[in-house]
């Protein structure tokens, strides 16, 4: 989804930007019975953060979730207009 969030975040403006970061999820090649087929989506883009976030703590397993999604946030690669903006976030995820 895209923002500005309609949360309540007095003085914290992140959290009022959505999504927090991209990650590919335009014609993902996946697994289906018998093969492979192309999905587009959310359901495409979750699993590239994980696995991101999966290998950002087996490489740096003594850093907190803060410090890890930190790393993950500013490692992005900037999308769009400079900064961090409403529909890539920080940007595309580059571990």
């Amino acid at each position: 989804s895209r923002g500005p969030s309609k949360c309540d975040a007095p003085g914290d403006s992140s959290l009022i930007i959505k999504p927090e970061v991209s990650a590919p999820g335009v014609s993902v090649r996946s697994c289906v019975p018998g093969g492979y087929d192309f999905f587009s989506g959310t359901s495409m883009a979750a699993p590239h953060v994980s696995g991101a976030l999966l290998l950002l703590k087996e490489a740096f397993p003594y850093l907190t979730a803060k410090e890890l999604k930190l790393a993950l946030y500013f490692t992005c690669r900037d999308l769009g207009p400079p900064g961090e903006d409403n529909i890539y976030g920080m940007g595309v995820i580059d571990v």
